[in-house]
């Protein structure tokens, strides 16, 4: 599990499961439910950063930076960072810190200089240079941001595969086709997309956020998260409690859609392009059902589905 941990803010998500290792007793992944659990997790944490280490990759490819970099790349002037190795920067702005030891349920952090946020709680972490004992129960990867730092982060739910144009499947164009931009603390930055889209972020203390886009070379949908306030750069509305399955979602003719807890049957569906204008309404009785959207032009839309529950907004891609 803490290998996999590790593994999943690696470029690629290696756990060198399989006949290839063996030590006297082969480790069988799947025979563990706990395990997979946190394969899961951590399998839809590398998804999630895709559009960070992806354009992070593209600087490697043309500049020679690592994805993965020591502290003293960008600490030179600490001279803690050059004894620093078991903690590692993936890019400029996120600090990892894996948890080498299996039994151990925290572990030590040293934090170079500047503000540093909590990933998973958007809480401030620490003020370094500074050295923390942080908590890492096992089901925990200590995963830290820089202040006034953009990180892309694909938002899609049930995302099946990041390959192009898979009949059938939640693909790349599928999970591409929105994007959720945090930012923490206070600051200013701006972030091009391996695909040359540029990001801009501001925030200054007391004050909203603001985001913006320029160059994208298609209509992604993007919402700015500020840790403590989040802004949608576009006509949709944020989801609420309720929880959808669209499948499949790239689709050529018809979708199934499934939801989750629902105590009513009676669920009205709409349809509207990405600026608001409605396309198509209907409604259904039941919590599973399925819909002919063959009418539909190629290209993407916001699908919301209402019920007792709440409401639930989606992009979906029709090819």
């Amino acid at each position: 599990v803490r290998w996999l941990q590790m593994a999943a803010l690696f470029p690629i998500l290696w756990t060198h499961e399989g006949d290839e290792l063996y030590f006297g007793q082969k480790q069988v992944f799947d025979q563990s439910a706990l395990t997979k659990t946190m394969f899961k997790k951590y399998a839809k944490l590398h998804v999630k950063f895709f559009p960070y280490i992806n354009t992070l990759v593209k600087e490697a490819k043309e500049t020679g930076v690592p994805v993965m970099r020591s502290l003293y790349l960008h600490y030179p002037n600490d001279v803690n960072t050059v004894q620093i190795e078991d903690e590692f920067l993936l890019g400029d702005r996120v600090l990892v810190a894996p948890v080498l030891d299996s039994a151990a349920r925290s572990r030590s952090v040293y934090f170079p200089t500047g503000k540093w946020y909590d990933y998973w709680t958007g809480k401030l972490a620490a003020t370094g240079p500074t050295r923390v004992t942080v908590n890492s129960p096992l089901d925990h990867l200590p995963v830290f941001i820089k202040e006034g730092s953009i990180l892309p982060l694909y938002n899609q739910n049930h995302i099946e595969t990041l390959v192009k144009n898979v009949p059938g499947k939640n693909d790349f164009e599928y999970a591409n086709s929105t994007m959720e931009l945090r930012f923490y603390g206070t600051g200013d930055d701006r972030l091009q997309l391996w695909d040359g889209t540029q990001l801009t972020a501001q925030r200054s203390a007391g004050n909203d956020g603001n985001c913006s886009t320029s160059g994208a070379p298609l209509n992604r949908v993007y919402t700015c998260n500020f840790n403590d306030s989040e802004k949608v750069i576009s006509a949709i509305e944020s989801s609420s409690r309720l929880r959808a399955n669209i499948f499949p979602n790239a689709f050529e003719s018809k979708i199934t859609i499934t939801l989750d807890n629902v105590s009513t049957h009676k669920v009205k569906v709409s349809i509207a392009d990405l600026v608001g204008r409605p396309i198509y309404q209907t409604e259904e009785n039941s919590s599973s059902f399925v819909l002919d959207l063959s009418f539909l032009h190629n290209g993407i839309y916001a699908i919301t589905i209402e019920t007792g529950n709440g409401k639930f907004t989606e992009r979906i891609i029709k090819r």
